[in-house]
């Protein structure tokens, strides 16, 4: 540790630095102001002891100096002075240095300063490197938290790349949307045709949100699309009914699905297939909120496939079909939780029946129109552009003729 004893008297200097080597100082010494300003300008001390009764040293504008140019660590000053407590001077003195000793000076008073000024440098010392390593360590977060949100920014956009157009499939229309809580989701949807009049479609909500549960919805939409190896094709193919179909497409995810670890990563989801030319609708629920049906001719909504347990769970579950009629222009809705549990800023959740009358009020738009109403419902009920789970919404509308 480097020392600068300023001042006139040359045994007060030679006193403080012999006390100042009894606690490791180097000591330097410096008689006057012109030579004390150059030194403390041009290198660093750790303490720097002044003799505030030096004749025409202006000891305020040597703290001044010090202040200015060893700002880039600690420096312990002590002014010493025959000011005492009752002199108006002290209050200055108290002001400008770390500490402060009455003179004339005495070893055992040095000894006992600058003990104490030693316990201040080395624990000032040891803040300032923890400082500079928790500086670096931010740094370093900071650099992998903006190359992490770029990743994510990119899987983001690779995951609504992954979803499907809004669509005609010669009389069905389809479309829908996914509001990540995070930046990618857990929730999955698509649809697609199987063959000229059979169109199929599902929707996946994994337990929890963020980057896990994302890895889960994209290995479900690896093992659902629809090409000839895809789990709904060959299953389809192989079963003699939708019914069957349905069924098995959703118990054959379950036992793929089964880990075999304590941290099981479930999913619900709804699976269906549409016969465009009859409209019979055939769905498989797996513990997902049901779907909601709209029909036109009557302007109510019903419920369809409720039940069934996630799928991932229990690897003896067993499902169950639905099978229900659309009508011209009935409407059929597939929804995550997130849509309904979406809360207002008073914490009042959307809640299914304002969902159910909000579908009712999209009844004759256009599906993408639809689509886009219930996702205004819900940024204006939440007031909130991030919500706290994963949204997602399929919106089908059946017309009944060929849509050019």
């Amino acid at each position: 540790m480097d020392a600068l004893v300023v001042e006139c008297d040359e045994y007060s200097g030679r006193l403080q630095q012999l006390a100042l080597s009894k606690f490791g100082f180097t000591c330097s010494l410096a008689k006057d102001f012109a030579s004390a300003s150059t030194r403390i300008q041009h290198e660093s001390f750790d303490l720097v002891s002044i003799d505030a009764d030096c004749p025409e040293l202006d000891y305020k504008k040597l703290c001044d100096l010090i202040n200015v140019n060893q700002s880039a660590h600690y420096t312990h000053i002590l002014i010493s002075s025959k000011s005492s407590v009752t002199d108006p001077e002290f209050e200055t003195l108290q002001e400008l240095a770390t500490d402060t000793l009455l003179r004339p000076l005495t070893a055992l008073d040095l000894e006992a300063r600058f003990r104490s000024a030693k316990n201040f440098i080395e624990t000032a010392r040891r803040f300032s490197n923890q400082h500079e390593q928790l500086t670096a360590d931010l740094d370093i977060a900071v650099t992998r938290n903006v190359e992490l949100t770029a990743d994510l920014q990119l899987a983001a956009k690779l995951q609504q790349q992954l979803l499907p157009s809004a669509a005609h499939f010669g009389t069905v229309e389809a479309s829908g949307y996914i509001n990540p809580a995070q930046f990618i989701a857990g929730d999955a949807f698509d649809y697609f045709k199987l063959d000229e009049n059979i169109f199929a479609f599902y929707i996946v909500d994994v337990m929890g949100h963020g980057a896990a549960s994302a890895m889960i919805s994209f290995s479900i939409h690896s093992h659902l699309n629809p090409k000839q190896h895809g789990l709904c094709r060959r299953v389809y193919d192989s079963m003699p009914t939708h019914e069957a179909a349905v069924v098995a497409t959703v118990r054959e995810l379950n036992r793929e699905f089964q880990d075999g670890t304590d941290e099981c990563r479930y999913f619900t989801m709804t699976y269906g297939l549409l016969d465009c030319t009859t409209g019979t609708l055939t769905l498989c629920n797996a513990g997902h909120p049901p779907a909601i049906h709209h029909v036109s001719k009557t302007n109510e909504s019903h419920y369809l496939g409720e039940g069934g347990f996630p799928v991932g769970l229990f690897e003896e579950a067993t499902y169950h079909a639905t099978t229900c009629q659309l009508a011209e222009n009935d409407r059929l809705v597939l929804y995550s939780d997130g849509a309904t549990e979406c809360e207002s800023p008073e914490g009042e959740q959307f809640g299914e029946h304002r969902l159910v009358n909000t579908i009712a009020e999209t009844s004759t738009m256009p599906v993408h129109s639809s689509v886009k109403l219930i996702d205004d419902s819900l940024n204006q009920w939440s007031q909130n552009s991030a919500f706290d789970d994963d949204v997602s919404l399929l919106y089908l509308a059946y017309v009944g003729q060929q849509v050019a």
